[in-house]
């Protein structure tokens, strides 16, 4: 019984820590189209990069209003959180924002979740969001939002495949344990 569980201690321990979804650390793109842009990029809203930190990775704001930063967009391990903070209507042009994980590009969601305060609404719902080449695209056309709604998305993508070095110490786990039975097998022999 103990040498299975030290076979599974060293064969899992080349596995540890590979990535899912999004991920700390990893580089994220948004890009936008007509009336919105990502912050701090030029209004010809070529695609910016960020990284997977601490803090929201964007802010999504609007090219014709006065008032900041219509919405906030930050990456978490697996998930994507959107968080309005401002009141805002949209028109019925198409309106489109897209969001990618460079490092491990998005293949699905798994989950989705809109936190509405009360005395506030929102016309968001899952059918606005869609995956399509690794990324989630947010179609904006026709919306209408009070601020401090927050929707949460989890997102899914391939499985990371393990690095050399991952294989290598998954073989000298194996190796390991079966050095140990032989071993074991010996020393059994002796004292027959």
């Amino acid at each position: 019984m103990r040498f299975l569980f030290i076979l599974l201690l060293c064969a899992g321990a080349g596995f540890a820590g590979e990535a899912g979804a999004v991920a700390v650390g990893d580089t994220v793109t948004c890009s936008a189209t007509l009336n919105y842009f990502c912050k701090h990029t030029p209004v010809s809203a070529a695609p910016i990069d960020a990284t997977v930190g601490a803090a929201a990775e964007f802010e999504i704001d609007f090219l014709h209003s006065q008032i900041p930063g219509r919405f906030t967009v930050d990456f978490s391990d697996d998930m994507l959180t959107l968080t309005t903070l401002a009141n805002f209507e949209t028109s019925s042009a198409a309106d489109i924002l897209v969001f990618g994980d460079l490092t491990h590009p998005i293949t699905g969601i798994t989950s989705f979740v809109v936190t509405i305060p009360k005395k506030r609404s929102t016309s968001f719902t899952q059918s606005d969001f869609s995956v399509a080449n690794g990324a989630i695209t947010f179609d904006l056309t026709n919306e209408d939002t009070s601020s401090g709604v927050t929707i949460q998305i989890g997102l899914a993508s391939v499985a990371a495949v393990p690095e050399p070095a991952a294989w290598a110490m998954m073989i000298g786990g194996f190796g390991l344990a079966g050095a140990m039975l032989r071993h074991r097998r010996r020393a059994k022999a002796v004292f027959a």
